[in-house]
């Protein structure tokens, strides 16, 4: 189950249509162990799929970030919060509304980093975005500070997955 998430998480990076079929094999899988945590996780994946269908179909995908939120308000739990937020935040980058992904963003990385142990690869992700979107937003200064601060941050924890990742894209 969570091999199939790693992948549809992770693939789209190269392939985002192979991530797709990864996606959809762990939604049935999340669904299958009933584990609301998961079901949560591949409805926050999904967000983000959504999300690369562009500004067109952006009802779309705040319908599916309406039922996001719902299960992770009923679930209570900080991780699939934090998820719902990071995708949901994706998403909005992907979709030119960077103020929006700014506050979800940051929102997520805060509950990541205070409630959810074990999750570098979740704030680095969240980050990494994040930094997009304050570069589309034109927040030169705000950004600069923070990058330099995650990107230090990273180094020093021997995160690597985290250094290439603020060192790459329009954070070069």
């Amino acid at each position: 189950v969570d091999v199939c998430w790693s992948v549809s998480f992770t693939l789209p990076y190269a392939d985002v249509l192979r991530g797709a079929v990864f996606q959809s094999l762990y939604a049935l899988l999340a669904l299958r162990t009933g584990e609301r945590v998961r079901i949560a996780r591949a409805m926050a994946t999904e967000v983000t799929y959504l999300g690369t269908l562009g500004p067109s179909k952006w009802a779309r995908t705040e319908r599916m970030i309406g039922r996001l939120r719902e299960l992770t308000e009923r679930i209570g739990h900080p991780y699939s919060t934090a998820m719902s937020l990071a995708t949901s935040g994706i998403a909005c980058c992907m979709n030119i509304r960077f103020a929006e992904s700014i506050a979800r963003l940051d929102a997520a990385i805060e509950i990541f980093r205070e409630r959810c142990p074990g999750t570098a690869w979740e704030v680095t992700t969240a980050q990494f975005f994040l930094f997009v979107a304050m570069s589309y937003a034109c927040r030169f200064r705000e950004l600069r500070e923070r990058h330099e601060s995650a990107l230090k941050d990273a180094i020093e924890r021997g995160d690597h997955y985290g250094a290439v990742m603020l060192r790459i894209g329009v954070l070069n």
